[in-house]
């Protein structure tokens, strides 16, 4: 946040564990980011092993799916 102030850009902080983002908008972060979504889910997070997800690191809407509905998937 402090880069961000010290550049002058104006940001929105998200609770987004309360307030998760929606499989869209996760889709829409990752191509503004240029990532997929297996660069930003949290792979060691118990919900990702009990979810069974490392089958699926190829397929972002499955993974956007789960982050969405398990917030604490996504890295921060």
């Amino acid at each position: 946040m402090q880069i961000l102030e010290d550049s002058n850009y104006d940001y929105e902080i998200i609770d987004y564990i309360n307030t998760p983002p929606s499989p869209k908008e996760l889709k829409i972060l990752a191509k503004k980011m240029g990532i997929h979504a297996k660069d930003f889910i949290r792979s060691n997070e118990s919900y990702f092993k009990e979810l069974d997800l490392k089958s699926h690191l190829d397929n972002d809407e499955i993974l956007f799916k789960h982050m969405s509905e398990n917030p604490r998937l996504i890295e921060r």
